[in-house]
């Protein structure tokens, strides 16, 4: 159980983290920067992998809760 409260937490914060829109622009720039040379295709998701790294935390929590142990 108390695993699963510093799991919830963690991803919590990672989220609020993703979703913030000044820190989603420092990810996208280093995304860019370390990513951009692979080619237009990806390049052009990239502006959205904060996002959905964001919401992905957020359906995380309670799957995590769900989850039988």
């Amino acid at each position: 159980m108390e695993q699963k409260l510093v799991v919830t937490a963690l991803l919590a914060a990672i989220a609020a983290f993703l979703l913030d829109p000044s820190s989603a622009d420092l990810v996208r720039s280093q995304l860019t920067t370390s990513l951009g040379q692979l080619g237009p295709e990806l390049t052009a998701v990239l502006p959205q992998l904060p996002t959905v790294a964001g919401i992905l935390c957020l359906v995380a929590i309670p799957i995590l809760w769900l989850k039988p142990h």
